[in-house]
């Protein structure tokens, strides 16, 4: 919401189909307001936590190299680490292995050379279960298009994975957030 302000002169938010801003600068806006007109509501305050031991290597990518759809090579011997409590984007322009690199990590596309490593251990080629299981999480760049399906409601499009299905909490700990 930071860079929304500094970068945005205007603003439009629609929550449940509604405009809740309209064209509004948002630089007006605490990122408490902003969020209370994106979800209804000010989320609580998190617990107070550890903080993390950022000397640990959470995610370790070495010598990646994973073809596109078309099989061409989309990605070319990436090597990086992320360390436990970072938060990593990718950004760039479209087409460039930005989705071929994620889905690699993932569990989802194969890795042609190179390796994955999460929290020490080799997910290389393994199942997108796998990568789950080892604490792995995204936010997917098209909600509507790579994770829910049209018409169904969140917790059906769960139970189509295939994973097992929390009874209830949807399996978040929400006390490791």
């Amino acid at each position: 919401l930071r860079e929304t302000r500094a970068i945005a002169d205007r603003a439009t938010i629609l929550r449940g189909g509604k405009v809740t801003l309209g064209g509004a600068d948002p630089k007006a806006f605490t990122d408490d307001e902003l969020v209370e007109l994106m979800v209804g509501s000010v989320p609580p305050p998190l617990p107070d936590q550890r903080p993390p031991r950022r000397n640990l290597t959470a995610l370790a990518v070495n010598g990646l190299h994973v073809a596109g759809n078309d099989g061409r090579k989309a990605v070319r011997d990436v090597t990086f680490e992320v360390r436990a409590g970072e938060l990593v984007g990718v950004a760039g322009v479209s087409g460039n292995g930005q989705l071929e690199l994620l889905e690699a990590v993932l569990g989802v596309r194969t890795v042609d050379r190179g390796t994955v490593h999460i929290d020490g251990i080799d997910t290389t080629n393994r199942s997108p279960a796998a990568a789950l299981a080892a604490g792995v999480s995204h936010e997917p760049e098209d909600l509507g298009e790579d994770v829910v399906v049209p018409g169904l409601s969140v917790l059906r499009t769960i139970a189509l994975s295939g994973e097992p299905f929390p009874r209830k909490g949807l399996g978040i700990d929400w006390k490791a957030l």
